[in-house]
């Protein structure tokens, strides 16, 4: 991505940057401020990001997946471990995520 240009570019680089962000659920005005984005860049960013289909977003969506399938291994270690704790949070978000793919699918939200 060229800073000085007026136009944002989404190279390699942007992208894996993107998807690290999305493992930490970092919203999109925030990876903005972080690649230093002016505010024409932030503009095309926000069409990008809102653009279910565009890479911007599908390599975003990626990253959460990633941070979520981080989590829930290490909480299925912990509680292989006997951490009885890491065991009812893993089923909650087990349980959650089942919730929010309901809604998605019955109710596109």
């Amino acid at each position: 991505m060229e800073k000085n240009s007026e136009s944002i570019v989404f190279d390699k680089v942007i992208l894996t940057k993107v998807v690290n962000f999305g493992a930490l659920k970092y919203g999109p005005h925030q990876i903005c401020k972080l690649l230093g984005l002016n505010q024409q860049q932030r503009d095309q960013f926000m069409v990008h990001f809102t653009n279910q289909e565009s890479e911007l977003r599908i390599n975003y969506e990626k990253g959460v997946s990633i941070g979520e399938y981080n989590l829930d291994a290490e909480l299925a270690k912990q509680g292989e471990r006997g951490d009885v704790l890491s065991i009812m949070e893993l089923g909650k978000r087990q349980y959650h995520r089942k919730m929010d793919e309901l809604k998605k699918n019955l109710f596109g939200i």
